[in-house]
């Protein structure tokens, strides 16, 4: 209904969405880093790191969640999936590739019409904590810290001059002059 409502809308979206997108990131390197045996993969194209044995070679694409990955990107993987069989099958080797959610999968599945296995989230992080149970709760915590420092830094440092700024630049262009919202200028600012 506020200039000052819109404005604070507008950058806690923002925060959440780089929060997300950092911590993302932040679980791939964690894997990547504790998961015995994982190099990054010699075939990198959708995948974050791979490990190699004798007879086989498994790659692994990391996800912060189970429905992070659209269809579109499915059927990529899955394509990219068959490129790196021929290849590992003519080095003999059975390449095997894993989806691996890091959050809210309760079970292991094999999607239908797809060349990947999709790990249940607590198997992924038992096999990067080396056999610990309680290695999916050991990473959620240094995550949940770290964030919650950022949070508080960014709260204090940068949001008050950002929700400043941004409500006088926003005024003029959508907002009635007493601090709340025109929508008639909202609206042909937003589809101009």
């Amino acid at each position: 209904m506020t200039v000052e409502g819109w404005a604070t809308n507008q950058i806690q979206s923002t925060l959440f969405a780089s929060e997300e997108e950092a911590v993302g990131h932040l679980l791939e390197e964690i894997a990547m880093i504790c998961h015995p045996g994982a190099q990054p993969p010699r075939f990198p194209m959708h995948f974050d790191y791979q490990i190699e044995q004798e007879k086989h070679v498994d790659y692994y694409q990391i996800k912060m969640s189970w429905d992070a990955m659209n269809y579109s990107s499915r059927s990529k993987l899955s394509d990219r999936i068959e490129q790196l069989e021929e290849i590992y099958s003519a080095e003999g080797k059975e390449f095997r590739a894993f989806f691996a959610p890091c959050y809210g999968k309760p079970t292991e599945s094999s999607p239908q019409g797809q060349k990947y296995t999709t790990l249940r989230s607590r198997d992924l992080w038992t096999k990067v904590g080396n056999g610990d149970q309680d290695f999916d709760f050991k990473v959620g915590e240094v995550c949940y810290l770290l964030c919650a420092e950022a949070r508080i830094t960014v709260e204090k440092a940068l949001i008050p001059g950002m929700m400043k700024v941004l409500i006088e630049s926003a005024e003029p262009e959508i907002g009635d002059g007493k601090g709340s919202i025109d929508y008639n200028k909202l609206f042909r600012r937003v589809n101009r």
